[in-house]
């Protein structure tokens, strides 16, 4: 589901949603990998702060909103309003269940490691951007709000 809501005079909201599940034992590389990002440059599709292969899932739902303010705030500042800054905020927020069947004890393949299942709590993070700096580029504050016993990617924890 890919939904865009315009709010006029507070900017537009995007919505994407979605659930699935994965019926029958199969390997872990054919299981919901949650989309993480190991680098340093945004994706919006995927989770800023989730490693690669940090979270598998045979049942899952995933959902992301992101908010543009397009300058409703930064424009009314008499001197940031010269430069045309624009504010935006996101959260996006995934659950998921791997059945025993595709656990890590039943599993067809090893797990590599480090990789789990979510748990019953969903994973969630939230942050804000500062967009349109010099008209090129964005700059985006996130944090991990949930599921936050591992808050560094593996490589490095030593």
């Amino acid at each position: 589901l890919d939904w865009k809501i315009q709010l006029p005079p507070v900017g537009m909201t995007t919505l994407h949603a979605n659930v699935g599940t994965i019926v029958g034992k199969v390997p872990y590389h054919l299981l919901h990998i949650h989309e993480g990002n190991g680098t340093l440059l945004l994706d919006k599709t995927s989770f800023s702060t989730m490693d690669f292969f940090e979270f598998a899932s045979d049942s899952w739902a995933t959902v992301l909103i992101d908010h543009n303010f397009y300058g409703f705030f930064l424009g009314k500042i008499p001197l940031l309003k010269k430069l045309q800054l624009r504010e935006a905020i996101t959260c996006r927020a995934t659950w998921g269940y791997l059945s025993d069947k595709n656990g890590k004890d039943q599993a067809m393949l090893m797990f590599p490691e480090g990789m789990r299942p979510i748990g019953k709590i969903p994973y969630v993070e939230a942050g804000f951007a500062i967009t349109n700096i010099l008209r090129l580029f964005r700059v985006d504050f996130i944090w991990r709000c949930s599921v936050t016993d591992l808050l560094w990617p593996r490589h490095f924890i030593t």
